[in-house]
């Protein structure tokens, strides 16, 4: 069976019990050879599972890393590389305002 090629989008979540911790939100776009869509989606689950990690930061809180949620698991939009640039990826709202927060917060935080 040949493989195909599938998208995935994870977000991982920090987390401390230290009462002034703020958490962080890490959404990472994977590209996956599977197939099949439910192999692809388990493919995207053990991803996040494995970055679960834990460590002490420099302020010397306990911080976990850990999978929130798998997002989004979907065929490759492209699946040929010919060209200099390659669409992997789209998705569509309606709520531009949520998205621009979002967008926002992300620049300040970076």
């Amino acid at each position: 069976m040949k493989k195909h090629n599938y998208v995935a989008i994870v977000l991982l979540e920090s987390s401390s019990e230290h009462k002034d911790y703020t958490p962080l939100y890490d959404e990472t776009t994977i590209l996956i050879s599977a197939n099949s869509l439910e192999e692809a989606k388990k493919k995207a689950e053990s991803y996040g599972k494995e970055n679960h990690t834990t460590f002490k930061n420099k302020y010397g809180m306990d911080i976990e890393w850990k999978l929130r949620k798998v997002v989004d698991v979907n065929d490759i939009l492209r699946d040929s590389f010919e060209d200099d640039v390659v669409e992997i990826y789209s998705r569509h709202f309606s709520d531009i305002s949520s998205y621009e927060c979002v967008e926002e917060s992300a620049s300040v935080d970076a």
